[in-house]
């Protein structure tokens, strides 16, 4: 899916902002967490729901050698590649 090799070419590091827009399906995105301790795994957004505490929820899908997957409340991830 993502190359960890070329990881720094494609997503050179950058100051991590808020998001100002909702994260949607498609979209490339990492953890703020592992951005903040130069942990470089991109992951893509396969689902997005509301929950019940009114937070946009994102399914997941990491790049490291297992492809996690999980739910990922969208104000702790950043949108690195947006999808069209």
């Amino acid at each position: 899916m993502f190359s960890h090799i070329g990881f720094d070419l494609i997503c050179p590091r950058r100051k991590v902002q808020a998001m100002k827009t909702e994260i949607k399906k498609g979209d490339c995105v990492v953890s703020r967490e592992d951005w903040r301790r130069d942990i470089l795994c991109a992951g893509l957004v396969l689902e997005t729901k509301i929950a019940e505490n009114n937070r946009q929820s994102c399914f997941v899908v990491w790049s490291s050698l297992n492809n996690p997957k999980g739910w990922w409340y969208s104000d702790s991830l950043e949108v690195i590649f947006e999808s069209r």
